[in-house]
């Protein structure tokens, strides 16, 4: 085999050189010794690419000293890799007119330090790039607000990045009512009929109170009063 001139070892070197970082981009860990034979041991070896990968400009660092027996860990460079995120303890949050603040518990991740919500009723005012100084985040609702359900999306950022959006919703529910029940006139021992309550709201509970058990109904319950005797032992009207 003929002599490898000057020039040509330049070029080999250059072509291993260029192998050997596309190599190390590749994974996670390589053994230098499967690659090279070094006659020193070199205190630090720094490597630096603008190869076509998914992440540009990586930073890839070995440390040293290089031992026959030494496996080393690339790693990239300063770079933050993975955005801020936030995670909500509860995505619905239910509330009943009238309120004028609803809370919202929240965890983070990778350290954000401004936050934004995008409400998509215009009564509530937006928040833009707020900092992100408490938990949880007090919300203020709108006056006079209608019962329903508003939508929103928070998102929270660092100096850098932005990250994904989290949907969430304010359940505002209305205050319910009860209809008026009429008076109820009976003499003793004669039968009450069935009181049935009823609102604004369907689906309500009802619970009643009576101040006066003697005329032989309980002093409390919830829905339905049922049909009972009614007791007057005097002889004065009782009112109950």
């Amino acid at each position: 085999m003929g002599k490898i001139t000057p020039g040509l070892k330049s070029i080999l070197v250059i072509i291993a050189f260029l192998g050997f970082t596309n190599f190390i981009l590749s994974g996670t860990r390589v053994n230098l010794f499967d690659l090279f034979e070094f006659n020193s041991t070199p205190s630090i070896l720094h490597v630096e690419t603008s190869a076509e990968v998914v992440d540009t400009d990586i930073q890839a660092v070995i440390t040293s000293p290089v031992s026959e027996n030494n496996n080393y860990n690339l790693t990239k460079g300063s770079s933050t890799f993975e955005p801020p995120g936030i995670t909500l303890n509860n995505n619905i949050l239910e509330i009943c007119q009238g309120e004028s603040q609803v809370e919202l518990s929240f965890n983070t991740t990778n350290n954000p330090t401004h936050y934004s919500i995008n409400f998509e009723n215009s009564a509530f005012t937006p928040i833009t790039n707020a900092a992100l100084t408490s938990n949880p985040l007090i919300l203020s609702i709108p006056n006079q607000l209608t019962a329903g359900s508003y939508n929103a999306q928070i998102s929270v950022s660092n100096d850098s990045e932005v990250g994904e959006a989290v949907n969430f919703s304010i359940n505002l529910k209305a205050i319910p009512t009860v209809n008026a029940v009429s008076d109820i006139v009976v003499c003793n021992g004669a039968s009450v009929p069935a009181i049935n309550f009823s609102g604004n709201i369907s689906g309500t509970a009802y619970s009643w109170t009576n101040n006066t058990p003697s005329i032989g109904l309980a002093s409390s319950g919830n829905g339905t009063i049922s049909t009972f005797n009614a007791v007057n032992n005097g002889t004065t009207p009782v009112v109950a």
